[in-house]
């Protein structure tokens, strides 16, 4: 996964909890549902948010320490990533999630 690209703009992350509830998974697909957040996992299973964004004043470019490629684990940048990650990875905690925010796609369906 390339992540050069982000260069050319802030890119600002922040550590959050780990899902457990389905009331936690969606928050996180309300934050994929929005442009430029995105979300991943570490490689050491921490969750993270982040906000990709243009400076404000580009001739004000500050040190970007952007995430190591090797340390990201799982990348979300939409919500139909988290579905796929969910119906491969965890296929009951995904069929919880589906039934009770109403889900459009079977685990069959994205598993394809």
């Amino acid at each position: 996964m390339r992540l050069d690209h982000l260069l050319k703009k802030s890119s600002v992350w922040r550590q959050i909890d780990t899902p457990t509830t389905v009331s936690n998974y969606d928050q996180i697909i309300w934050f994929l549902l929005h442009q430029e957040i995105w979300v991943y996992i570490d490689v050491k299973n921490r969750w993270y948010i982040q906000f990709n964004t243009l400076l404000k004043d580009q001739e004000n470019k500050a040190s970007i320490d952007l995430p190591n490629e090797d340390q990201i684990k799982h990348l979300f940048r939409d919500e139909k990533d988290l579905y796929v990650f969910l119906a491969q990875k965890r296929p009951k905690t995904f069929e919880r999630i589906r039934q009770k925010l109403e889900i459009p796609f079977t685990r069959r369906q994205l598993l394809k």
